[in-house]
């Protein structure tokens, strides 16, 4: 009888210590499947931004396909970065494209002055311990096709996020 009643309940420990590594596995990959940084502190996910008055701007849309939809439509796309506590802390990025755009526009013109390459970077950003949005956007004659973007918090790389320009559909 107990050897039954052994038998029995180490199997029921085995099939619940097994459960229990797969939900924990599933949990970690969805963590860093939907945007979890590799520094474990600071959450950094890239998609459609959207911005208004009431809100501010604020990712909507967690996506690596991005449409190709000029600045005049008000649409736009980024990044957000959620720190892991209220310190302060910097951020920069690079985007580095498959080829160079016509032109650079907004702030991105002063830190890369001269003839457009395939890599742009960003000035120096001081956040105050809050959420930080990065809207851009595209003008005529940017490229398509696919992108990366690196982006450093504390001069250190925290993600390198792969991402694609397609035409737009609407």
């Amino acid at each position: 009888m107990l050897a039954i009643w052994l038998i029995e309940n180490t199997k029921q420990y085995y099939f619940m210590r097994r459960f229990l590594v797969i939900v924990i596995m599933t949990l970690v990959v969805a963590h860093y499947a939907v945007g979890g940084t590799t520094d474990g502190q600071y959450v950094v996910r890239f998609g459609i931004i959207e911005c208004n008055e009431t809100d501010g701007c604020y990712l909507s849309k967690e996506t690596s396909e991005i449409p190709f939809k000029v600045r005049d439509t008000g649409f736009r796309f980024g990044f957000e970065i959620i720190p892991p506590n209220s310190e302060s802390y910097t951020c920069r990025y690079m985007v580095h494209l498959p080829s160079p755009p016509a032109a650079i526009t907004g702030g991105l013109k002063d830190v890369n002055p001269g003839k457009p390459s395939n890599m742009i970077k960003s000035h120096l950003k001081h956040v105050a311990g809050v959420k930080y949005v990065d809207p851009m956007w595209f003008d005529v004659g940017d490229p398509k096709g696919d992108c990366t973007i690196d982006i450093f918090i504390n001069e250190k790389l925290s993600r390198t996020i792969n991402f694609k320009v397609k035409e737009s559909t609407n």
